[in-house]
């Protein structure tokens, strides 16, 4: 494995085993098992359905109101501010790509980029989040 490969296991290591994620993983297993919250959650993916397709005002004022009601669960709360705190560490471990795949991304193996996209997707898809990587149009990393 490539000094550059250990680190940035390392860097998801440190990650995965931070108490901000073990905690946040747990707060989600846990919205995940409460029916009322999940009925809530699918309520709301119900009625963005039909929002889609049409205009009505009261569709809108559903959803809002199923928003307020989701948003008066103590976890659900909970669940919100870890998600934040997740993304956040998500862009600062985006800082530290870019800060080094700025100078040398070009001269990484195509195994390595591969690796890095790979596991870019797999943690977003885990926490539910957004993970941007932009190119300049000379290829650096934004």
């Amino acid at each position: 494995m490539s000094d550059i490969e250990e680190k940035i296991d390392e860097l998801f290591d440190d990650f995965e085993e931070s108490k901000l994620y073990k905690d946040y993983l747990s707060v989600q297993d846990k919205i995940s098992k409460d029916k009322e919250i999940i009925g809530v959650i699918n309520e709301i993916k119900k009625f963005q359905k039909i929002s889609a397709n049409n205009k009505d005002k009261s569709v809108e004022l559903k959803i809002n109101e199923l928003y307020k009601k989701l948003e008066s669960y103590p976890i659900y709360q909970s669940y919100l501010i870890m998600h934040d705190e997740i993304e956040e560490e998500l862009f600062m471990i985006k800082e530290v790509f870019d800060k080094y795949f700025n100078k040398d991304f070009d001269s990484l193996p195509d195994h390595v980029k591969k690796e890095l996209q790979i596991m870019c997707v797999l943690y977003t898809e885990e926490i539910g989040g957004i993970f941007t990587l932009e190119f300049d149009d000379h290829g650096n990393l934004q």
